[in-house]
């Protein structure tokens, strides 16, 4: 487990969240990450189990080069889950829509430059609000698996994460 320190802003004040990640249900055999794919790898999770419906569902996203010299990732400024692809369904098996607030944040997103991440290094993203980009409003079990665009030299491919199970309740969340 990787604790991790960000920050959500709240009008003009900031507040400084502690999170340890890790905690997420992953399926299959426990995969923490997917498939290497082009020399690097794709790792999702998330701070617990299960979140009440009410409560902030953090996820974290780390891109690990594990050999590709020169491997370029897209790197949004501002709105960086644009960055990354998102297949989530719901416990009716139906895919999960973007919030409309996830929706103006695509469609601000614009354009995406890249950033080097050399072997044996790390691009980590914490998304602090992930229900806030995609529709978690109903309680259930939520499947979810992350998708980004890598440039080795030479070509482009899409890198496929571990897959996730979010819990959403209704009541209170437990926790580990």
């Amino acid at each position: 487990m990787k604790a991790s320190v960000f920050c959500i802003w709240f009008g003009a004040s900031i507040v400084s969240v502690m999170a340890v990640y890790g905690a997420g249900t992953e399926v299959g055999e426990g995969a923490r990450y997917g498939p290497v794919t082009a020399g690097c790898r794709l790792s999702m999770s998330t701070t617990q189990p299960s979140f009440r419906f009410d409560e902030p569902v953090r996820v974290r996203l780390v891109t690990e080069n594990l050999s590709t010299p020169n491997l370029h990732v897209s790197f949004p400024s501002q709105f960086a889950f644009v960055a990354y692809r998102f297949d989530i369904s719901g416990s009716d098996g139906k895919p999960v829509p973007l919030t409309r607030y996830g929706q103006r944040q695509m469609d601000r997103a614009g354009s995406q430059p890249s950033a080097a991440v050399q072997p044996g290094e790390s691009d980590v993203l914490d998304l602090a609000m992930f229900n806030r980009l995609y529709d978690m409003t109903i309680a259930g079990e939520y499947t979810v698996t992350a998708y980004r665009r890598v440039y080795p030299p030479g070509g482009s491919v899409e890198v496929q994460s571990n897959t996730i199970k979010i819990i959403i309740h209704e009541q209170k969340a437990t926790s580990n």
